[in-house]
């Protein structure tokens, strides 16, 4: 189902000198409907369950994409959580660098978007808000 990775950047030259950078990028695999796909975890925006399926909500290039996932929300969870992302709902997970503002049980999102919380999970989405 999913899979992370790590990759490096190679040389930077400027004048006589010479600088190796080991630039780390991290990164998630899942095999969408249509095929497996490799995702930087900051591109997604959050994950929203409809139906059986979870819809990818992600921002690849300046343009908004959707893919399609036949797992449980939980197990995607498991893999994002590590990468800033909050269950804000039974049906959604947030990736916590795109909310902008929380109150009255409401995340609004750096897209426009606005999302509810449950008074049950509002404490902890609010903690995770003010920690990033």
């Amino acid at each position: 189902m999913a899979m992370e990775g790590t990759f490096f950047n190679g040389l930077i030259e400027k004048g006589a000198f010479c600088l190796k950078v080991r630039k780390v990028m991290r990164l998630v695999s899942f095999t969408f409907v249509g095929g497996e796909r490799t995702l930087k975890p900051e591109s997604i925006v959050y994950v929203q369950t409809e139906g059986h399926r979870n819809i990818f909500n992600v921002i690849e290039e300046g343009k908004r994409q959707r893919y399609r996932l036949y797992s449980k929300l939980d197990e995607v969870e498991k893999i994002l959580v590590p990468y800033g992302f909050v269950r804000c709902h039974r049906s959604c997970l947030v990736n916590i660098r795109y909310v902008k503002k929380v109150s009255n049980y409401l995340m609004e999102l750096t897209t426009g978007e606005i999302l509810t919380i449950p008074r049950a999970r509002f404490g902890d989405v609010r903690d995770a808000f003010y920690k990033k």
